[in-house]
């Protein structure tokens, strides 16, 4: 017998019938975040996999330190939405494929590039090695129901509406020497400490 064959409604008598969202609040709308992708893959709307495939995100918050470590879950529907979901609608499609590749390519471009480089569809394992980890500033959105937050804007960590950074100090050029032309009264000044 396994560990998970024991009573596994054992104690499921005393539930409600209703679950929480882990006790976190919804993050305000419009709230700008410096976060990175911590999981990335390919996905389908159908558990067979037979259906239109969609890039499914996991981003972890970096700051503000309110909500740090805070997670959103994210697909982006490349190829548009499921045509068997009750809330699909054909004249929002190809609207919903722009805004998802416009989505996808910002933040490959905030990544480095790497995938577009490519040429192809990425794999998994493309997509984990090029996106993973990359911090980059999200705004957040919040559902109709309010009860979910959602990713709508992908912007560079030093893009216009960041933080101003400090610029380095512009590089000295050291005078250049003049050809053939010594001080006669160097050898006569006090203030030369040699």
């Amino acid at each position: 017998m396994s560990q998970y064959d024991d009573d596994f409604w054992s104690d499921g008598s005393e539930s409600t019938g209703e679950a929480g969202n882990n006790g976190f609040e919804t993050i305000p709308k419009n709230t700008r975040c410096r976060a990175h992708i911590e999981e990335v893959e390919w996905s389908f709307f159908d558990e067979q996999g037979e259906n239109i495939p969609y890039v499914k995100l996991r981003w972890n918050i970096e700051s503000p330190s309110e909500y740090e470590n805070r997670k959103i879950f994210q697909n982006i529907k490349l190829y548009g939405d499921d045509p068997t979901s009750d809330f699909y609608k054909p004249e929002k499609h190809e609207k919903t494929i722009d805004n998802a590749r416009s989505m996808f390519w910002a933040i490959d471009k905030n990544c480095g590039g790497k995938l577009a480089a490519l040429k192809r569809k990425p794999k998994d394992v493309d997509m984990q090695k090029c996106l993973i980890g990359k911090a980059m500033h999200i705004t957040l959105g919040v559902t109709p129901n309010g009860n979910k937050n959602f990713v709508q804007k992908i912007e560079p960590l030093n893009g216009s509406n960041s933080q101003p950074q400090s610029k380095p100090a512009p590089q000295k050029q050291a005078p250049k020497p003049m050809p053939n032309k010594i001080s006669e009264d160097f050898e006569d000044d006090p203030d030369i400490p040699f």
